[in-house]
């Protein structure tokens, strides 16, 4: 990946945005079951290739792996989502395009317990 990077004529800018463990994973089993990727679908699985096994919600591993390619921006979700309802102005700030902000509200949150 580092090697397809390099020939990218552009900057390249890592951002992970992490959540707090357990309403991540809520929200992740949430969309997985959505997609109908859970149940007898994805249990016979090896842990190593589940997206809903532990692995899937290490920051550490997240930023570890990422930081192999380059310098790893994170975006704390819940701190950004409480102050700004989006993580959108926050994205835009680490690429350093805030002055691209879109006026409208594009705030996605709307399950039960966001409190805006």
């Amino acid at each position: 990946m580092k090697k397809y990077l390099e020939k990218l004529s552009c900057d390249v800018v890592i951002i992970a945005c992490l959540r707090n463990l357990k309403d991540w994973q809520k929200s992740n089993s949430a969309q997985l079951a959505k997609m109908k990727y859970h149940g007898s679908h994805i249990y016979p699985l090896p842990a190593s290739n589940r997206v809903d096994a532990k692995w899937y919600y290490n920051h550490d591993a997240i930023k570890n792996f990422w930081g192999q390619v380059g310098p790893v921006k994170i975006i704390d979700y819940d701190e950004v989502i409480k102050n700004d309802r989006s993580v959108i102005p926050s994205f835009m700030k680490t690429i350093d395009r805030e002055h691209l902000i879109p006026k409208k509200d594009y705030s996605l949150n709307v399950s039960s317990n966001f409190k805006s």
